[in-house]
């Protein structure tokens, strides 16, 4: 792994960061407890509480007593409730069919238009409320023993969470749901959910002369047939939304030079750590995206570098790196004071909007539905992430600069039919990508000292698609 400062950009020589803080610790060794535990502990023991009580009043009425003792219970059941909530088991809840619940009463009303509040607070505020109990217990029973009235105020309290208020509404049983009729789904009774083609329709715009994709991908656990098409076709409407423009006049102290070296460091980085293809992809578009909001110092650009990856990483890996990670690779030229400030400044700079559509996912799309083989994907790849580094072409739509690596990918390896599949999916003619296609050739014929995404792509694993020669250069390219 690469341990290094980007001399060629940042002259951060301080260990102790941007700010000349020390690094933040953590405290470690406290376990996560439940707090209602120890309270519970306290509580529960109902003999100590009379005991005090009686120790304390010797003389008093014996009636003190259990009403403290009362309240004491009214307290224990709010907090044994609420542990109860979150330790049980749900032991056969697919058997419930009768209308009238499992215990043969009527079907449970739920309360509609109540915030999302504590539970505990709705409880308190009818078993706690232990005057109004008394007085209408009083007023019912004025002749009788007054432990009478204690004892109903128990049961009340052991049964306060069944009251009702003004609005409720009947929660259908699963009997009463399969009672509907075929028209809540849309009149079609042939639907069967254990068979995916039975509920799958073609998008209603394509061709009949068109390859149906997602359609063979029905009986593919590791596909999504169904809505694929709407998930690429909010991608495209969202890539008009959020388009990147160019930044570097706004940016004083950067240049395209620093950019490319800093986006070849960041390829080196996810090899090492094997990140996603995505995860790369996603914070190369945060990067632009902020420098076009916020002007930076060079000192910064690679703390913004490896902040992007950190930031991608949480959105796209299972398990991301770890902080200390980022700062080891920067040859701790940052702390962890300065990634976690900077990570907050991204954040709040993009509105913490971090679904940018990326060309990776559009190009995986494109291939797969042209059933492409792995190693003119693999060499289409090569293109795109090529792409990365030039900063000229970041203003382009990711879904057309996917759909011109591909076609130059096709084109170098001797292939030169875009076919009608190809153009419905990527929505793209073939005159309409060709420039661009030239564009990104130019960049494979360019030689660069950036020299990470040749090796990557040179190991057999890739099947070393830089063996294939970029196109020659044409004088009439631009009229291509």
């Amino acid at each position: 792994m690469s341990k290094r400062v980007l001399t060629n950009i940042s002259n951060v020589n301080n260990n102790n960061g941007l700010n000349g803080n020390k690094a933040v610790k953590r405290t470690l060794g406290l376990s996560h407890t439940n707090p209602l535990q120890k309270k519970n502990k306290v509580l529960l023991n109902d003999e100590n509480v009379v005991e005090e009580d009686t120790a304390c009043h010797k003389k008093t009425d014996p009636t003190l007593s259990i009403e403290r003792k009362v309240k004491a219970i009214s307290i224990v059941t709010c907090f044994s409730s609420a542990e109860m909530m979150s330790k049980r088991v749900l032991t056969n809840i697919s058997n419930v069919n009768n209308n009238n619940g499992l215990n043969g009463n009527k079907a449970v009303k739920r309360t509609l238009g109540l915030s999302h509040t504590n539970p505990l607070q709705k409880k308190n505020k009818v078993l706690l409320n232990d005057e109004n109990v008394v007085e209408e217990d009083t007023a019912c029973h004025k002749k009788t023993d007054p432990t009478l009235s204690i004892e109903r105020k128990v049961k009340a309290i052991s049964i306060g969470s069944k009251t009702k208020t003004e609005e409720e509404v009947d929660i259908k049983t699963e009997s009463e749901v399969s009672e509907l009729s075929d028209d809540s789904f849309d009149g079609n009774d042939t639907i069967d959910f254990a068979d995916p083609t039975t509920y799958y329709s073609a998008p209603k715009d394509m061709p009949s002369t068109v390859v149906d994709y997602d359609k063979s991908q029905l009986q593919n656990i590791d596909s999504e047939p169904h809505y694929a098409s709407d998930i690429f076709r909010h991608y495209t409407e969202r890539e008009l939304k959020c388009k990147t423009k160019k930044y570097m006049e706004s940016q004083p102290e950067l240049n395209k030079a620093m950019r490319t070296v800093l986006i070849d460091w960041m390829v080196e980085i996810q090899e090492s750590f094997e990140l996603n293809h995505e995860t790369l992809y996603l914070a190369v578009k945060l990067i632009d995206q902020y420098l076009m909001r916020e002007p930076i110092s060079k000192a910064q650009f690679q703390l913004i570098g490896a902040t992007t990856l950190l930031i991608a990483a949480k959105f796209d890996e299972r398990i991301p790196p770890a902080i200390e990670d980022f700062i080891y690779i920067c040859d701790d030229a940052y702390t962890r004071r300065d990634v976690i400030l900077m990570e907050m400044k991204i954040l709040r700079a993009l509105e913490f909007d971090l679904c940018f559509p990326i060309s990776y996912r559009f190009l995986r799309r494109f291939a797969r539905t042209a059933k492409q083989s792995m190693e003119t994907l693999t060499l289409a790849r090569f293109v795109l992430e090529m792409s990365l580094l030039e900063y000229e072409i970041i203003e382009e739509a990711d879904s057309r600069v996917a759909a011109a690596a591909l076609l130059l990918a096709l084109r170098m390896m001797g292939e030169h039919n875009w076919t009608e599949t190809l153009e419905y999916y990527t929505g793209y003619k073939e005159s309409e990508l060709t420039i661009l296609m030239y564009r990104l050739n130019e960049i494979l014929l360019t030689q660069t000292k950036a020299k990470t995404i040749r090796n990557k792509y040179s190991h057999s694993i890739f099947f070393s698609v830089t063996k294939y020669a970029p196109l020659p250069r044409i004088k009439h390219q631009n009229s291509s």
